[in-house]
């Protein structure tokens, strides 16, 4: 189980959890090219997901997938890549394949409950994911919390409208 592809692997997480993703990528590519087998591919995926390449890292995931679909990281990081490419309903069958493989994985919960806010009208079944995700302990992306904070308080200001103008609702319009 060793050998080169083996090494720039490590050397490949090494400066990865150093916070130097710029040098994982480059140890990533050469263990590839060596052995492009699915943890390689997907672990490249993942880092060139999170340095905001999504188009390069959708073609390195898929082809992790490929090789071996029963990896909930990978199916993640593919939905993760497949939302920033602005197609939220392939990004949510990916997160669902993640959550099938592994039901208490809370990035993907997390990550499916943003696609499904960016894909469904109904926030309601948006925020439901949300709360299932914090439950299992998921550190939420920022601009997931930013959105539902703004999307509640835009569906708590209409359904107040909806009772009418009185004394509570105008003091509770205000705040």
């Amino acid at each position: 189980a060793g050998g080169p592809a083996f090494a720039h692997a490590v050397a490949a997480e090494a400066y990865e959890l150093s916070g130097r993703p710029d040098r994982a990528l480059a140890h990533y590519g050469r263990a590839v090219s060596l052995r492009p087998c699915a943890a390689y591919l997907g672990a490249r995926g993942a880092v060139l997901q999170r340095l905001g390449r999504a188009t390069a890292a959708l073609s390195d995931l898929r082809r992790a997938v490929a090789y071996n679909g029963t990896v909930a990281r990978f199916q993640c990081a593919l939905g993760a890549a497949l939302l920033d490419l602005g197609r939220p309903r392939a990004a949510l069958e990916a997160f669902d394949r993640a959550l099938g493989l592994d039901p208490g994985y809370g990035e993907a919960r997390a990550r499916r409950a943003l696609a499904a806010a960016r894909l469904a009208e109904n926030d309601v079944a948006a925020c439901a994911e949300l709360l299932k995700a914090v439950e299992l302990g998921a550190e939420l992306p920022p601009e997931l919390l930013a959105a539902t904070r703004r999307r509640m308080k835009i569906r708590a200001r209409r359904a107040l409208k909806g009772l009418g103008n009185g004394p509570e609702v105008r003091r509770l319009l205000a705040q």
